[in-house]
């Protein structure tokens, strides 16, 4: 990466059909030196969003890049959630949700944010969550009843969680 950075590269170009940029991937991917070098180093854009709509932290988040405490799934890899919002990214919308931030959700609700607003990707079969959603899926549970002790809805959805038309169940003995 500091090769790349040195001749030149754009640190802030899209790099997938999703919009990721080099900061997102890094974060994806669980590479916190990368992440700190990117921030630290370079003039990337902290505030830069992908297709759905999610930032570098929510998509850290989406990976379990975030604290024990937090209850992050990789949290013994990095905590990559919190060393951005230590340099002033915070989540959004979708990311309080994934992250289970309720003081968040509860600032963007607030502030009018519709609890019943549908995001994600256009790439993935153009599926889109709620709030409600998108805590079952990542496993926010205590958040999805949160919201729905707030008047959010359970939606009656095809394909709720993007399950595939075609799949194979095998059982192992």
């Amino acid at each position: 990466v500091k090769d790349c950075v040195k001749k030149g590269a754009n640190v802030n170009c899209r790099l997938d059909e999703k919009g990721f940029t080099p900061l997102m991937l890094a974060s994806e991917g669980g590479w916190a030196n990368v992440v700190r070098y990117l921030v630290d180093c370079t003039d990337v854009d902290l505030e830069a969003v992908d297709s759905g709509g999610f930032n570098a932290t929510d998509i850290a988040a989406m990976s379990g890049y975030l604290s024990w405490e937090e209850k992050g799934l990789n949290a013994d890899v990095a905590d990559i959630v919190n060393y951005l919002k230590d340099k002033g990214l915070e989540y959004t919308w979708r990311g309080a949700i994934i992250g289970g931030d309720i003081d968040r959700i509860n600032e963007f609700l607030e502030n009018g944010q519709d609890i019943e607003e549908r995001t994600g990707y256009f790439c993935e079969g153009n599926y889109q969550f709620t709030g409600f959603e998108m805590a079952v899926k990542f496993g926010r549970y205590a958040v999805a009843r949160y919201l729905m002790c707030l008047g959010a809805v359970i939606p009656r959805d095809i394909c709720e969680m993007q399950m595939p038309f075609e799949n194979d169940i095998r059982g192992y003995t």
